[in-house]
């Protein structure tokens, strides 16, 4: 690595990610810092095994090949027609089979990593098999945890969160968060990055608005 940039963006630890991750889960106010972080913590261990039981059945295979294989479709569209309202998503689950990629948000961030030449993603076997672009592939491999979580149930173990509601009184809700912390954690290590994969939110705000 090197650059500015590139020391500035690998320093960002993981804990700073997850609460970027907690702030867009509505519950997060309601809840203790210290069980934020615990829940983080658990989130991304499941992420990361699902990661190692993929690693230890393939080899020199790609992400898309990993998620056809699986059973689950992969579709590109232009943009999101929800744009204004999710100016941040480059692509989503459906259940119970389909991920759809929004391209052009895609090929944003790719073009600023090749303009700015930044080396704080690394390359393994999966990256280098694959065809696609490295934002692509870290997308991808996000929404695939997805599939899995909701074929396998991942995160229900955790996902229950016990919050103060109406004074004193205690409720248990889900939080989506920890499904995205997951999510994360397992794409990360599944393509071996030396950053945490949220990073692509910031390139995407610093190169630039969507229209």
């Amino acid at each position: 690595m090197e650059g500015y940039l590139d020391r500035y963006l690998a320093d960002i630890p993981d804990r700073v990610w997850h609460e970027y991750l907690w702030s867009h889960d509505r519950l997060c106010h309601r809840m203790e810092p210290e069980l934020r972080k615990q829940s983080a913590q658990s989130a991304a261990w499941i992420g990361i095994s699902a990661s190692r039981r993929i690693i230890a059945g393939h080899s020199a295979v790609s992400i898309k090949n990993l998620i056809e294989a699986a059973g689950c479709r992969i579709e590109k569209v232009l943009d999101d027609p929800l744009k204004q309202l999710r100016p941040y998503l480059f692509a989503e689950f459906e259940e119970p089979d389909r991920i759809t990629v929004y391209e052009e948000r895609v090929s944003k961030v790719q073009q600023f990593l090749e303009k700015e030449h930044l080396g704080v993603f690394s390359d393994n076997t999966f990256t280098s098999s694959c065809n696609s672009s490295l934002a692509e592939q870290i997308i991808l491999a996000h929404e695939f945890f997805h599939f899995l979580d909701y074929e396998g149930k991942l995160t229900d173990g955790i996902s229950r969160i016990r919050i103060t509601a109406f004074g004193k009184l205690k409720l248990h809700v889900r939080a989506s968060a920890l499904s995205e912390i997951a999510a994360m954690a397992f794409a990360r290590d599944l393509l071996a990055l030396n950053v945490h994969p949220c990073i692509l939110d910031l390139l995407l705000v610093h190169n630039g608005k969507f229209s």
